[in-house]
């Protein structure tokens, strides 16, 4: 199965100029925790997930709807594309450590988001075979703990 039979399409973008306040406002507004900030062409230039908005917050003595999302975004930004299949996007997805992916087009534009999540309820996936079916959620499940291990130092906890 290939990305774009899954992808969610309708993603939420913003700019490089929106506010945090407003980034708040999109994904409150539909439910996500990531959005791909892109230029006019639909190019990525980067992400900022809520995480990402609540640390800018918190560190820093500017108000959300002064905060800018390019000084806040995550670049360097892991992509995969649309004519891939999942279990390429999965790989990515493990090596990386990430549970989201932009998805960009023929042209290299942004084209949808691919979350962990969508690929996990996805219930054409795995093969005809019982031994297929066993081979991609014992793939799927390795995702998910490399992404759940935190080999990467993250923030210290309060206390």
């Amino acid at each position: 199965m290939k990305v774009l039979e899954i992808m969610n399409r309708h993603a939420r973008t913003c700019s490089p100029a929106t506010h945090l306040a407003a980034v708040g406002q999109i994904m409150g507004g539909a439910a996500c925790g990531m959005v791909t900030v892109v230029d006019d062409d639909r190019r990525v230039l980067g992400v900022l997930t809520d995480r990402d908005v609540c640390l800018a917050v918190a560190t820093s003595d500017q108000r959300p709807s002064e905060i800018r999302v390019g000084q806040m975004m995550s670049q360097g930004i892991v992509t995969c594309r649309e004519d891939e299949v999942i279990e390429s996007a999965l790989e990515t997805m493990r090596r990386r450590e990430l549970r989201r992916l932009p998805v960009l087009d023929a042209d290299g534009r942004f084209a949808g988001l691919l979350a962990l999540d969508d690929i996990v309820l996805e219930e054409r996936l795995g093969g005809e075979t019982a031994a297929h079916r066993a081979d991609f959620y014992a793939e799927l499940a390795a995702t998910l703990k490399a992404i759940c291990s935190h080999g990467t130092p993250g923030v210290v906890p309060w206390g």
